[in-house]
């Protein structure tokens, strides 16, 4: 199963709004980063401490709709 992201969140309010969106219209999602974004905040550096919410690749038309 490939993942894809479709949405980086700047806050993780935002992360968990946007993933219940997506859990609750039945698109599977991974959180990736979510927690060490939280534990790690202030400057965003990419791929360390910022989160992403993916989807697979075959639900992201939907999830990007």
């Amino acid at each position: 199963m490939s993942l894809v992201r479709v949405f980086s969140p700047q806050t993780a309010s935002e992360r968990m709004v946007v993933v219940a969106m997506l859990e609750a219209h039945g698109i599977p999602t991974l959180d990736h980063n979510g927690h060490l974004a939280s534990v790690l905040p202030g400057v965003q550096i990419n791929a360390y401490n910022t989160s992403s919410v993916m989807v697979p690749e075959e639900h992201r038309a939907l999830a990007v709709a």
